[in-house]
């Protein structure tokens, strides 16, 4: 990550099943990394289906935020997208 930059990840947990505490302990682990964070419940698809989601602005460590990145993406049902605005 470079120093000018700002990035912003958006979680969805498109299964309301998924383990939350699973979720919680990678937020936990990597809360060093983690700036901000916001969650937004029962956020609709077009389908109807209710999903949810989290906002996290993330600063440190490029190899930190890969880990932090890639232990969400092993859950089943998250989908991640991200948004990196550079100066």
């Amino acid at each position: 990550m470079e120093q000018n930059e700002i990035r912003i990840i958006g979680i969805l947990n498109k299964n309301k099943e998924n383990d939350v505490d699973e979720i919680q302990d990678i937020f936990t682990k990597y809360g060093c990394i983690i700036k901000n964070r916001l969650g937004l419940n029962k956020v609709f698809s077009k389908s109807g289906k209710e999903y949810r989601m989290i906002i996290i602005e993330i600063t440190g460590d490029g190899k930190e935020i890969k880990e932090f990145e890639n232990k969400l993406s092993g859950i089943k049902d998250i989908e991640i997208q991200k948004m990196i605005f550079k100066d």
